[in-house]
Protein backbone atom coordinates (compact mmCIF):
# COMPACT_ATOMS: atom_id res chain seq x y z
CA UNK A 1 0.00 0.00 0.00
CA UNK A 2 1.35 3.48 -0.83
CA UNK A 3 2.52 5.57 1.93
CA UNK A 4 0.66 8.19 0.72
CA UNK A 5 -2.58 6.30 1.60
CA UNK A 6 -1.84 5.44 4.93
CA UNK A 7 -1.13 9.39 5.89
CA UNK A 8 -4.40 10.08 4.64
CA UNK A 9 -6.32 7.76 6.47
CA UNK A 10 -4.20 8.95 9.83
CA UNK A 11 -5.42 12.28 9.11
CA UNK A 12 -8.72 11.45 8.49
CA UNK A 13 -9.11 9.18 11.87
CA UNK A 14 -7.49 12.06 13.43
CA UNK A 15 -9.98 15.27 11.56
CA UNK A 16 -12.52 14.74 13.58
CA UNK A 17 -11.27 14.93 17.13
CA UNK A 18 -9.55 18.34 16.03
CA UNK A 19 -13.20 19.54 14.55
CA UNK A 20 -14.02 18.93 17.70
CA UNK A 21 -11.37 20.04 20.19
CA UNK A 22 -12.03 23.40 18.41
CA UNK A 23 -15.27 23.72 19.89
CA UNK A 24 -13.96 23.56 23.19
CA UNK A 25 -15.21 19.08 23.58
CA UNK A 26 -11.72 17.67 24.46
CA UNK A 27 -11.56 14.46 22.94
CA UNK A 28 -8.33 11.83 21.81
CA UNK A 29 -8.14 10.64 18.84
CA UNK A 30 -8.08 6.75 18.58
CA UNK A 31 -8.91 6.81 22.19
CA UNK A 32 -12.32 5.42 23.85
CA UNK A 33 -14.55 8.46 25.57
CA UNK A 34 -16.45 7.79 28.89
CA UNK A 35 -19.39 9.73 30.23
CA UNK A 36 -20.54 9.10 34.01
CA UNK A 37 -22.66 10.61 37.14
CA UNK A 38 -20.45 13.36 37.18
CA UNK A 39 -21.39 14.37 33.54
CA UNK A 40 -24.85 17.15 33.21
CA UNK A 41 -27.67 16.04 30.84
CA UNK A 42 -26.69 19.54 29.90
CA UNK A 43 -22.60 18.05 28.99
CA UNK A 44 -24.60 15.52 27.19
CA UNK A 45 -26.43 17.82 25.06
CA UNK A 46 -23.27 19.89 24.15
CA UNK A 47 -21.34 16.96 23.07
CA UNK A 48 -23.93 15.77 20.95
CA UNK A 49 -24.23 19.17 19.54
CA UNK A 50 -20.90 19.42 18.57
CA UNK A 51 -20.86 15.97 17.29
CA UNK A 52 -23.44 17.28 14.89
CA UNK A 53 -22.41 20.18 13.94
CA UNK A 54 -18.62 18.57 13.13
CA UNK A 55 -20.52 16.12 10.96
CA UNK A 56 -22.10 18.89 9.24
CA UNK A 57 -18.80 20.95 8.68
CA UNK A 58 -16.48 17.89 7.69
CA UNK A 59 -19.16 16.97 5.05
CA UNK A 60 -19.68 20.44 3.63
CA UNK A 61 -16.14 20.51 3.57
CA UNK A 62 -15.90 17.26 1.36
CA UNK A 63 -14.29 15.41 4.02
CA UNK A 64 -17.07 13.02 4.41
CA UNK A 65 -20.34 12.17 1.80
CA UNK A 66 -23.66 14.84 2.63
CA UNK A 67 -26.08 12.56 4.05
CA UNK A 68 -29.44 12.15 2.67
CA UNK A 69 -32.36 14.56 2.74
CA UNK A 70 -34.48 13.60 5.76
CA UNK A 71 -37.18 15.00 7.54
CA UNK A 72 -35.87 17.30 10.57
CA UNK A 73 -37.59 16.32 14.00
CA UNK A 74 -39.79 19.21 13.54
CA UNK A 75 -40.95 18.70 10.71
CA UNK A 76 -45.23 18.21 10.82
CA UNK A 77 -46.49 14.57 9.37
CA UNK A 78 -48.03 14.62 6.18
CA UNK A 79 -51.08 12.80 7.93
CA UNK A 80 -52.66 13.33 12.05
CA UNK A 81 -50.92 10.37 13.83
CA UNK A 82 -48.13 9.13 11.14
CA UNK A 83 -44.64 8.36 12.85
CA UNK A 84 -41.06 8.79 11.78
CA UNK A 85 -39.65 5.69 10.58
CA UNK A 86 -37.20 3.85 7.81
CA UNK A 87 -38.65 2.23 4.58
CA UNK A 88 -36.99 -1.11 2.95
CA UNK A 89 -34.21 0.89 1.65
CA UNK A 90 -33.39 2.94 5.30
CA UNK A 91 -34.74 6.09 4.13
CA UNK A 92 -36.84 7.87 6.45
CA UNK A 93 -40.66 7.95 5.65
CA UNK A 94 -43.45 8.49 7.30
CA UNK A 95 -46.04 5.73 8.66
CA UNK A 96 -49.36 4.96 10.32
CA UNK A 97 -50.89 2.15 12.04
CA UNK A 98 -52.44 -0.46 9.62
CA UNK A 99 -55.79 -0.68 10.45
CA UNK A 100 -56.44 -4.20 9.26
CA UNK A 101 -53.39 -5.49 10.80
CA UNK A 102 -52.68 -4.56 14.52
CA UNK A 103 -48.86 -3.92 14.96
CA UNK A 104 -48.21 -3.42 11.39
CA UNK A 105 -47.38 -0.05 9.98
CA UNK A 106 -48.09 1.38 5.81
CA UNK A 107 -46.12 3.92 4.89
CA UNK A 108 -47.48 7.38 3.97
CA UNK A 109 -47.06 9.06 0.85
CA UNK A 110 -45.53 12.31 0.77
CA UNK A 111 -45.84 13.18 -2.89
CA UNK A 112 -49.63 13.09 -2.63
CA UNK A 113 -50.03 9.19 -3.81
CA UNK A 114 -51.97 8.07 -0.27
CA UNK A 115 -50.54 5.25 1.72
CA UNK A 116 -48.55 2.32 0.76
CA UNK A 117 -48.10 -1.36 2.29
Amino acid sequence: MPEANVDERAQNRARPAAYIRHKGVHIWEGRPGFLNTAHTEADVERVLGVFDETLAEMQAAGFLPASESKPAAGDEPPVPGARLGRDRDGKPAWFVADPDRPGKYLQVSTTGSGVRD
